[in-house]
């Protein structure tokens, strides 16, 4: 009997550095369960590429090699901008299996949850693109069957916003002249990630582009929701409650209060039927409604709430515009107008005897202080308007008069004793 020998270790990945090619690998950017992705630099273009390695322990099996290049020709056969585009796949030698990528920046859904919850308008935005990418590969008999919050990739580009890019076709099923032998589509077969599957497919039976459409409606209630519906204790109790119960309503608001428009909550419930007879039969028919939606609801964030302090001086330029319309001058003792700042009789506010009366600010400067709360009530009092000057044969009509001096205020020492005194008073001789 020959003795068994064993299996040689498994080759390790190339490191940050390395030649592959033109590429030269620059940094390792993430990593997945049967791979990892570097970020690499075409050596003669300078061009910035991502190059997704598939583990060498995973290389040696056949079948998964043809998963892993499976993506590539998928991708470049549908060839659509809202999907990753790959531009070369190898198969080395040392069980080295990798695929050259577009290199992107941004963040998945997943990532993007993180700074907060979606609006509306984005969450229609992301899934209208989301919707264009997955019915272009239903045209070419292509099922994603793997849609989920890491598998959409936001980029955001100058002048068109958040583009989105769907990533991993490896779990793709695909069409008989496209599988070839080993396609990972055979019945009975369970692939993708539960939260995002639908019932049909959890129980390996035969899937179509409707299981899309499930995937997509459960894409829909997470990012306005933050959840998926049926949320089990385990992924099981997760499916198996989806394969049993009806799906509960979309509700009428989102996690974060903002009103759900009612023609995307029925587009979810659709999508989430049960039974694929129930959904929409076409991926271009949910497209075509969240277009309508796009165009009708913004996509841009919510407007951020003006501060309390900027609130305050929109308040009070509203009530100055009252106030000025309103004002008129009172008496002493007299109730101000309704809708004044304090709304109560006030006494009048008096001068000094030896001050002038004091002039009273425009009407609207008074409405300025609308949160002013008075615990003394305050009155106007309107300056005295200045009496014409005489005509010189009036002036030598009236009785002479003379000048009787108050008592002298305290003066400097600089002060001349001849200097006129401002404080005389005028009498009738």
């Amino acid at each position: 009997m020959r003795p068994t020998l064993p299996s040689p270790p498994p080759a390790e990945l190339p490191g940050i550095g390395t030649l592959l090619g033109p590429y030269r690998l620059v940094d390792r950017i993430g990593a997945g369960g049967m791979g990892e992705v570097f970020l690499a630099e075409h050596q003669q273009l300078g061009r910035k590429v991502a190059v997704k390695f598939l583990r060498p322990e995973y290389a040696r099996r056949p079948d998964l090699v043809r998963r892993f290049f499976q993506e590539a020709r998928v991708v470049n056969q549908i060839d659509h901008e809202n999907i990753v585009q790959i531009f070369d796949f190898v198969e080395g030698p040392l069980d080295l299996c990798y695929l050259v990528m577009e290199f992107l920046v941004g963040g998945d859904l997943a990532k993007l949850r993180e700074e907060g919850p979606f609006a509306v308008g984005r969450a229609v935005a992301v899934a209208s693109q989301v919707a264009d990418a997955l019915g272009a590969s239903h045209r070419r008999k292509v099922i994603h069957r793997d849609l989920k919050p890491e598998n959409v990739f936001i980029v955001r580009r100058p002048g068109r916003g958040e583009v989105v890019k769907l990533l991993d076709f490896g779990l793709a099923k695909l069409s008989e002249s496209m599988a070839g032998e080993g396609a990972m589509s055979q019945p009975g077969l369970v692939v993708g990630t539960p939260d995002f599957m639908a019932p049909e497919q959890a129980a390996g039976k035969t899937v179509d582009g409707r299981a899309d459409i499930y995937a997509l409606g459960l894409l829909l209630y997470w990012m306005l929701c933050d959840d998926v519906p049926h949320r089990g204790g385990t992924p099981t109790e997760t499916l198996i409650q989806r394969a049993t119960r009806p799906p509960p309503p979309c509700p009428e608001r989102t996690s974060s209060g903002e009103l759900v428009p009612a023609p995307l909550g029925e587009l979810i419930d659709r999508c989430l039927a049960r039974e694929p007879a129930d959904r929409p039969a076409k991926m271009e028919e949910v497209a075509r409604v969240l277009a309508e939606l796009a165009g009708s609801v913004s996509a841009r964030p919510r407007a951020r709430r003006l501060p309390w302090a900027v609130a305050g001086l929109v308040a009070a330029a509203a009530l100055a515009v009252v106030a000025a319309s309103r004002w008129r001058p009172v008496r002493s003792g007299a109730p101000i107008p309704a809708g004044s700042p304090s709304g109560a009789a006030v006494p009048a506010v008096r001068a000094p005897a030896s001050a002038p009366p004091p002039r009273v600010s425009p009407p609207a400067a008074v409405g300025a202080l609308p949160a002013f709360q008075a615990t003394a009530p305050l009155q106007v009092v309107p300056a005295p308007k200045p009496k014409p000057k005489p005509s010189r044969a009036a002036a030598s009509a009236r009785p002479r008069r003379r000048a009787v001096h108050a008592p002298q205020p305290l003066r400097g020492p600089s002060a001349s004793p001849d200097a006129p005194n401002p404080d005389a008073l005028l009498l009738p001789q």
